[in-house]
């Protein structure tokens, strides 16, 4: 599996330069101009980072993209590698991807805080959470993501993501407002959209590794 995970970063790598130049605006350039038109730099730190932890999604999409126009699975398979190896590398890879990603961001928030004359320690805090925060996110995401990639493919599977997570933020919202008129204690109410929530990943996850076996070349 170390190979497939090694065959996505390579992939990757070769996307990034043509990715360089909007890479280096968001880390960069936005920053500079803020820096430029204004003396309120509090939310200039978490730019960087949360754009680096994000392209790490943009990438795993790449990765199915190559896959999906080389017919990359087809030949894998002929090797000694399993449909849920191939499954489960797609998720290392991503894992791998909001690390690189995550390390990346926050450097250059560090850096840009220091230059700035702005690190302290609290500044540093509030930079670990953002990218901490958006970083589990992504990865979270990914349980989604991958399965429907696997399904539908690259560009119907990006469609369906964002139909289902419009979806379950309307309905999330609606049950929230509901269950908030039901009952007033508000703490009985996170442990059920939790469960919730919780119970989605693990369905979309087991129906990834269903489609993944049933897939069709």
């Amino acid at each position: 599996m170390r190979g497939l995970v090694y065959k996505d970063l390579m992939t990757e790598v070769h996307e990034l330069k043509r990715m360089a130049v909007v890479l280096l605006v968001f880390l960069i350039g936005f920053p500079a101009l803020m820096y430029a038109t204004s003396d309120d730099l509090s939310e200039l730190y978490g730019m960087p980072m949360t754009m680096c932890t994000v392209m790490g999604m943009v990438m795993i999409n790449n990765s199915f993209a190559y896959d999906e126009r080389s017919g990359w699975m087809q030949y894998a398979l002929t090797n000694p590698i399993s449909r849920i190896q191939y499954y489960h590398s797609k998720f290392l890879t991503h894992a791998v991807n909001i690390l690189c990603g995550t390390t990346l961001g926050l450097a250059v928030g560090v850096i840009i805080a220091g230059v700035t004359g702005q690190l302290t320690i609290s500044a540093l805090l509030g930079m670990l959470t953002t990218t901490g925060l958006t970083a589990v996110g992504m990865c979270l995401v990914s349980i989604i993501f991958i399965p429907l990639m696997i399904k539908f493919g690259v560009q119907k599977g990006a469609i369906v993501t964002m139909v289902i997570f419009a979806s379950v933020g309307g309905i999330g919202a609606a049950l929230v407002v509901g269950l908030t008129l039901i009952s007033d204690n508000f703490l009985l109410i996170i442990p059920i959209i939790a469960a919730l929530i919780l119970g989605g990943f693990i369905t979309t996850y087991f129906l990834g590794r269903k489609w993944i076996l049933e897939k069709e070349f």
